[in-house]
């Protein structure tokens, strides 16, 4: 496990790629039950629990398409296994640094105080996991980073777009 672990954040430090990680749908399955309790946590720091859970859904099904389809379009879908359970562990990882960070964040907000430190922060951490989903598309596709991070926010953006639509409110 600490090996795996290890492997995951390699990818974090763009050291390691989504074909150095087992191809195993035990291993996709599990990430994705802590990516889904990670993020749904995540959204408790400024929605109540259904908004929380539908937003995660959203967000996790919008992950699964984006990804398949542009593994599709490159002719590359035996690694969706792989390159999911690539994202799905670094997005968790990721979220597991942001989150104490999201509720400073909110509770500054509700306080009407300073909060730009922690502001910065998340900016800071955002531009990593930016960096890292680019580095997973550029490994997967074989592409340059330049095409792999149009790639990355293409994804951002649509996945902002779809939850803001479904839930216009959400995070105000």
């Amino acid at each position: 496990m600490a090996a795996l672990f290890r492997k995951f954040w390699d990818i974090c430090l763009l050291s390691a790629g989504p074909q150095d990680i087992p191809y195993s749908k035990a291993l996709l399955k599990s990430l994705l039950l802590v990516y889904f309790l990670i993020e749904s946590i995540s959204w408790l720091a400024s929605e109540d629990f259904e908004r929380a859970v539908l937003a995660t859904g959203l967000d996790t099904l919008i992950l699964f398409l984006f990804i398949y389809l542009t593994l599709k379009a490159f002719n590359k879908t035996p690694r969706f296994v792989q390159v999911s359970s690539s994202f799905l562990a670094v997005g968790s990882l990721f979220q597991l640094l942001e989150l104490p960070l999201m509720y400073m964040l909110e509770y500054v907000r509700q306080n009407e105080s300073a909060g730009a430190d922690v502001g910065l922060v998340l900016i800071g951490l955002y531009s990593w996991s930016l960096a890292v989903f680019a580095h997973i598309f550029r490994q997967a596709l074989e592409v340059r980073m330049l095409s792999a991070f149009v790639l990355t926010l293409c994804y951002v953006l649509i996945t902002i777009t779809a939850i803001q639509l479904a839930f216009p409110d959400i995070g105000q």
